[in-house]
């Protein structure tokens, strides 16, 4: 696990021609290799959560944590059987920067490093969190239907063909996205998720 994460951490660095920050996994959820049933894919991590635990965590001190945990507990799923990760792993380590998503280059840059976990982890359903983690799939599975898909049409929408996974994508727990998809809504929405992973156990 260090060495995957080393590898990256090298890769990452002469991208962004400067220290960069990549949060760790959380040791309560699964690891590559393991039976991770659910893996959840975020934006970039944040500086005031991942940044001050250096844990990629739904038990961070934030807002967007504290949302995604109250849903994850709906799911009855053990957290051995998650993995959480981000599109971009990294954020850029410099007295300038504030938490924005990827630029076009860091998206792309990332493309490879998130394919390759995604193999690593080899999770029987992904879920993007919100429109930057669904398009980076699409880019990665452009021959499956899911490059037809938007979050506000067809939401709570499982796809699985042309891809060896059950994709699922949702809103992210952002407070950004609750005011585009209501609380309400996403609770339905993880409901269905729920669904899914009970007929997969």
């Amino acid at each position: 696990m260090r060495d995957f994460f080393d590898k990256y951490r090298v890769e990452c660095e002469e991208f962004n021609r400067g220290p960069i920050h990549i949060p760790k996994i959380d040791p309560k959820n699964g690891i590559p290799g393991g039976n991770v049933i659910l893996m959840f894919i975020n934006e970039r991590p944040g500086r005031v959560g991942p940044g001050r635990s250096d844990r990629i965590s739904f038990e961070n001190p934030d807002p967007t944590a504290y949302r995604f945990k109250r849903l994850f507990e709906t799911l009855s799923i053990d957290r051995k059987n998650i993995f959480i990760t981000n599109v971009c792993i990294y954020y850029p380590l410099r007295a300038d920067y504030h938490d924005v998503p990827p630029s076009a280059a860091e998206f792309n840059f990332s493309m490879e490093i998130l394919n390759d976990q995604i193999k690593r982890v080899n999770p029987r359903i992904i879920v993007p969190m919100g429109n930057s983690a669904l398009r980076a799939l699409k880019k990665l599975f452009p021959e499956s239907s899911l490059r037809k898909f938007s979050l506000k049409n067809n939401i709570g929408t499982s796809i699985n063909d042309a891809i060896p996974y059950i994709v699922f994508p949702l809103y992210h727990t952002s407070n950004r996205a609750a005011i585009t998809r209501r609380e309400k809504d996403q609770e339905r929405d993880w409901g269905l998720l729920k669904k899914i992973i009970d007929s997969e156990k």
